[in-house]
């Protein structure tokens, strides 16, 4: 487990730098289309890249922010409970989160095989977009391999009586 659990962070942190550059490019992007525009020559497509890029900032994102804590977690009632059923709504919450994030990675592989199939391409550039999708579908695959090693480890943790 702990192989595992050395390669999801690894993905993260990979996936993390990948986002970050994704968002350094729609930064340059905005600002160099406000400065050409400016001077009569806009960047064509703006709007499909700057799509694009925020697509793939929020999805890279998703698995290191999971692993940092990072997302909303609203627990003012599951505070009140005793440790085990806390322990047992956090598992609970885990494989629901599990099932619906790993159907929507494999709705989105399909999305992705299915934009290449019929030859899809964007409105204003012509830019075939399935690695896009295919990219989003990566970030999402990278959530799911999150929330398994920690449903993993919330579960080793109780077997060893770590919550009571």
């Amino acid at each position: 487990m702990q192989r595992m659990q050395t390669m999801v962070q690894w993905l993260n942190t990979t996936l993390l730098c990948l986002a970050g550059l994704c968002l350094m490019g729609m930064v340059f992007l905005a600002c160099s289309n406000m400065v050409l525009r400016f001077f009569g020559h806009p960047v064509k497509g703006t709007f499909e890249l700057m799509g694009f890029l925020g697509a793939m900032v929020g999805a890279l994102a998703l698995s290191g922010t999971q692993a940092g804590k990072g997302h909303i977690v609203i627990s003012m009632f599951q505070d009140r409970f005793p440790a085990r059923m806390r322990l047992g709504l956090d598992v609970l919450t885990s494989l629901i989160c599990l099932a619906f994030f790993g159907l929507v990675a494999w709705q989105t592989w399909d999305l992705a095989l299915s934009i290449r199939e019929f030859e899809e391409v964007s409105e204003t550039l012509q830019i075939i977009y399935y690695p896009f999708v295919l990219v989003v579908c990566l970030g999402v695959i990278a959530l799911v391999l999150q929330i398994f090693v920690e449903l993993v480890l919330l579960v080793g943790d109780r077997s060893r009586g770590g919550a009571s």
